[in-house]
C-alpha cells in the first residue's frame, strides 16, 4: 500500500502542476494577443492618417473638377474617375476605422477595461529582439521554456506513475496483521494472520492496457506539439526574411516618390504640368506609403508569433524530481 500510496501521490502532484502550466500558456497566449493588437491598432493609425491626406488630396482635385464641371470649363467624363477615386479612398478609410474600432474593443476585453476607455500607446514599436540564430538555439530547449509542451509532459509523468501503479496491481496483495477467534466451546486462539489477494484471471491486464495506451497518446500528442511548433517557427522566420526583403525593397523607393510628389506640386503650380498628372505623382507617394505600412505590420506580426512561440523572455523551467515530490 505505500508503494501505491507514493505513486498515487506523484501523480496528483504532477497532474496540479500540469494545471498550473496550462493555465499559463493560456496567459501567455494572452499576453501575444494583446501585443499584437497593440501593435496592429498603432500600425492602423499611421495607415489612417496617411489614407486621410490622401482623400483629402483627391476629394480637392473633384471639388475643383466639379466646379470647372459647373462653369462648363470641363467634361462629366473628366470629372467621373476623380469621383470614382474618391469614393474608393474614403471606403477603403471607413473600412479601416471600423477595424481599429473593433481591435480598441478587442485589446480593452482582453486587459479587462471599458469599452470606452482609449488607451495611450507608444507609436515606436520593437518586438523583443531576437535574431534568427538565437530564435534556433531556442528551440533546442523550448520543451523546457513553453508552458504547454512542460503540462505534456506533466502530464505523461502523471499518467505514468498511473501505469506503474496498474503494473503493481497485477502482483498479489499481501495484509499481515493479527487473528482472534473463538469457537462455541470458549476455545479461543490468537496469533498472527497473512492474507494474499491474488488477481487469479486477468492479473490488471484491463487497467494495465488503459493506462499504457493513455500514456502513449500523451507521448504522441507531446511529440506531435513539439514538432508542430519547430516547424511553424521555421515557417515565420522564412517568412521575416521575405517580408524584411519586401520592405527594404519598398522603402529604397520611397524617398523618390516623395521627392516627385514635391517637384509636381512646384510644377503645377507653375502650369509646367496639369493636374492630373500631378495627382497621378501624388496617389503613387501615398500607395508607397501604405505599401511600406501593411509591410512593416506584417513583419511585427510575424516577429510577435516567433516570440510567442518560442516562449521569449519565459525562464527555463526544471522538472521536479521524485524527492521533490514526497517533500
Amino acid at each position: 500500500k505505500t508503494i501505491t500510496m507514493k505513486g498515487r501521490l506523484r501523480s496528483a502532484q504532477a497532474a496540479a502542476l500540469q494545471v498550473d502550466a496550462s493555465v499559463l500558456w493560456q496567459e501567455w497566449q494572452l499576453i501575444g494577443k494583446a501585443r499584437l493588437l497593440v501593435f496592429d491598432i498603432v500600425q492602423d493609425e499611421k495607415l489612417r492618417r496617411v489614407l486621410v491626406e490622401y482623400r483629402d488630396t483627391l476629394q480637392n482635385r473633384f471639388d475643383r473638377g466639379r466646379k470647372a464641371l459647373a462653369d462648363g470649363n470641363t467634361t462629366l467624363a473628366t470629372v467621373a474617375p476623380d469621383l470614382a477615386a474618391v469614393s474608393d479612398t474614403r471606403k477603403a478609410l471607413f473600412d479601416l476605422e471600423r477595424d481599429l474600432d473593433s481591435k480598441h474593443h478587442d485589446l480593452n476585453t482582453l486587459l479587462g477595461l471599458a469599452p470606452e476607455v482609449m488607451l495611450p500607446l507608444k507609436t515606436q514599436l520593437q518586438v523583443l529582439q531576437v535574431d534568427p540564430k538565437t530564435v534556433l538555439r531556442a528551440l533546442n530547449d523550448l520543451a523546457d521554456r513553453r508552458p504547454d509542451l512542460i503540462a505534456l509532459q506533466l502530464g505523461y509523468r502523471s499518467q505514468d506513475e498511473k501505469f506503474r501503479g496498474a503494473l503493481v496491481g497485477q502482483f498479489p496483495a499481501l495484509t499481515f496483521g493479527p487473528s482472534y477467534s473463538r469457537d462455541t466451546s470458549d476455545v479461543r486462539s490468537f496469533g498472527p494472520q497473512l492474507t494474499m489477494d491474488l488477481p487469479i484471471f486477468d492479473r490488471n491486464q484491463g487497467n494495465i492496457a488503459i493506462e499504457k495506451t493513455t500514456r502513449e497518446q500523451l507521448r504522441a500528442e507531446f511529440q506531435a506539439r513539439l514538432s508542430a511548433a519547430h516547424s511553424e517557427v521555421l515557417a515565420s522566420l522564412a517568412t521575416q526574411r521575405l517580408l524584411a526583403r519586401q520592405l527594404d525593397e519598398e522603402r529604397a523607393e520611397m524617398p523618390v516618390l516623395q521627392g516627385f510628389a514635391k517637384q509636381a506640386e512646384s510644377a503645377m503650380n507653375a502650369g509646367n504640368i496639369d493636374e492630373r498628372a500631378y495627382v497621378d505623382l501624388v496617389s503613387a507617394n501615398y500607395s508607397k506609403q501604405q505599401a511600406v505600412l501593411t509591410l512593416e505590420q506584417q513583419l511585427l506580426e510575424q516577429e510577435v508569433a516567433v516570440a510567442t512561440l518560442i516562449g521569449a523572455g519565459m525562464p527555463r523551467a526544471s522538472m521536479p524530481t521524485e524527492a521533490a515530490y514526497e517533500e
